[in-house]
Formats: structure tokens, sequence, C-alpha cells
């Protein structure tokens, strides 16, 4: 349908505090959210995607993936599906709030933001990089890697 085709776009861009990764970005820590029960009222609820993971997932966590410079630079989106023939409102575990409380979790939770963002660095090196190789050829008439090195 079309709120599925909306929500399959490649490029998404989020300011912060709109949508869950939004949500996230604006927290600076991991943000979650009780999808069963999340009324279409809530401020989130107009974002597309949002509507799409309520249908599907019964709780979202986001990421935040933050630099040396303290800025966000993405989020990483976990869902959680609800196990087969367990009502969305009838977890084992009503307490999830309590998870962030979990300094453990939340400590591994920064830390895979802080992995994710250290992988987005690297691949933007990479390309930077590949680009100086590639002059560096052309300047040296096609220059192989086994001469290079």
């Amino acid at each position: 349908d079309a709120l599925e085709k909306e929500a399959q776009s490649l490029l998404v861009f989020y300011e912060e505090g709109k949508g869950f990764p939004g949500a996230a970005w604006a927290r600076g820590e991991a943000d979650f959210h009780d999808l069963a029960t999340m009324t279409d009222d809530d401020d989130l609820a107009a974002d597309v995607r949002v509507q799409i993971a309520k249908r599907m997932f019964d709780i979202s966590v986001g990421i935040p993936c933050i630099g040396e410079d303290g800025e966000c630079y993405a989020v990483m989106m976990l869902y959680r599906v609800p196990p087969a023939g367990q009502k969305r409102s009838d977890r084992p575990n009503k307490n999830w709030k309590d998870l962030r409380k979990n300094l453990r979790l939340m400590s591994l939770f920064q830390q895979g933001g802080t992995m994710a963002y250290s992988a987005i660095r690297l691949t933007q090196e990479a390309r930077s990089w590949k680009e100086a190789l590639e002059e560096y050829r052309e300047d040296k008439g096609g220059t192989t890697d086994e001469q290079v090195q």
C-alpha cells in the first residue's frame, strides 16, 4: 500500500526530535518506545515509518551514533517482533522501561553507537583514499597496485 511504499524509500532524513531516529538523536542515548500501547495522537505517530513499525513490532530502541565532537551522525534502530501467539500487550516483561536503568545494557548500546560511527567514518575515509589513489595513478600514468606498494 502507499504507506509501505513511502516507508521503503531509500533516502530518509530526520530532524532532531522527529520520528524514532530523531527522538534518539534529541535524547542523546538509547531511546525506547512501546509500540504496542503507543496511541495515534502521540507526536511520533505522525511519521509514516512509525505507523508501519506499530503494525509489525512491539518495542523499538533507537541508538544514536555520536562522534568525538558530540554530534549525532546516525541512529541505529532495533525492533522487537512479538513471539508467535503472544499478544502485543501481553509481554512477559511489562517493565520494559526499566531497561533504561540497566547500566550494562545502556553501556552496550552506547558502545554499539560508537562502533557504528567509527564504521561510517572509515567508509567515508576509504572513499577519499580511493579517490586520492586514483588521482595519484593518473598523475603517474596508470601505475598498478604493485608499483604503488
